[in-house]
């Protein structure tokens, strides 16, 4: 996480963090700012709390697998595939819970269930106080279970009001600052970066890329330190270097180098 962290910094790319809120939360509030500045935000996530959250201003793409498939969701987007507001998207978390994050809900009620209960009474609190009147086994767990479901809401809703440190113009992307971090990216070998990189940039690393390279030398056991030179470099000058420390985990879980 701290390589990610150092990277992103270098490409110029805002990483935010806010102790006590999650990721949502910050998405949330970044987004909200964005309405009240009249921007548009387009929210890129596989977190399916985020589609309380879409708006006329706010989308959200959603990942199915991977950068491959993808949704945005609009509210028509959202309506045509939940037959619900943005806003009820809590309550649908509220029945049927979300056992990736521990969240409850009412047991024994899946998505199908819950769509159906929120189409008959529109809302988590209508079919809380409408338990009486749904028969069988559902109607007796949701009775049993308004607790749960009210926590797993409250659980659910995303805060769109974190402290968080940077504006929107702390976040702007500025494509010249990747430059900065192309030495890093050939290190950790993420060629598929640098293949998109602006022409200017592409040039330079390539020059200084591991294709038609020589090793120049590994070192002692225990510390891996690789230098590569290319073909112009005659083997004098490490064009690019890399260095790895060894750790030995122990019997009692530490480590040592």
């Amino acid at each position: 996480i701290r390589t990610l962290r150092e990277l992103l910094k270098k490409m110029g790319i805002c990483v935010i963090e806010c102790e006590s809120f999650e990721a949502d939360d910050i998405l949330g509030t970044l987004s909200h700012q964005c309405e009240e500045q009249g921007i548009d935000a387009l929210l890129v996530t596989g977190d399916r709390d985020a589609l309380q959250l879409v708006s006329p201003s706010t989308h959200v793409l959603m990942t199915k697998k991977g950068i491959s498939e993808t949704v945005e969701f609009t509210p028509e987007v959202l309506a045509e595939a939940y037959g619900l507001a943005p806003d009820r998207m809590r309550d649908l978390k509220g029945l049927m819970g979300d056992s990736s994050d521990n969240i409850p809900g009412v047991p024994g009620v899946g998505e199908k269930t819950a769509l159906k209960l929120l189409s008959d009474y529109g809302s988590l609190e209508n079919v809380l106080a409408c338990a009486g009147e749904i028969p069988g086994k559902l109607g007796e767990r949701i009775r049993d279970s308004a607790d749960s479901a009210r926590l797993s809401y409250r659980i659910g809703t995303i805060d769109r009001n974190a402290p968080i440190a940077q504006t929107l113009e702390d976040c702007r992307f500025r494509p010249e600052r990747i430059r900065d971090a192309s030495a890093d990216l050939l290190a950790l070998e993420l060629r598929s970066i640098v293949s998109r990189l602006p022409n200017d940039v592409k040039d330079k690393v390539r020059k200084h890329g591991l294709r038609n390279s020589h090793l120049l030398s590994i070192a002692p056991t225990g510390t891996i330190s690789l230098a590569f030179a290319d073909n112009a470099s005659n083997g004098i000058e490490p064009a690019f270097s890399w260095s790895y420390q060894r750790k030995k985990r122990m019997p009692d879980g530490s480590t040592k180098e």
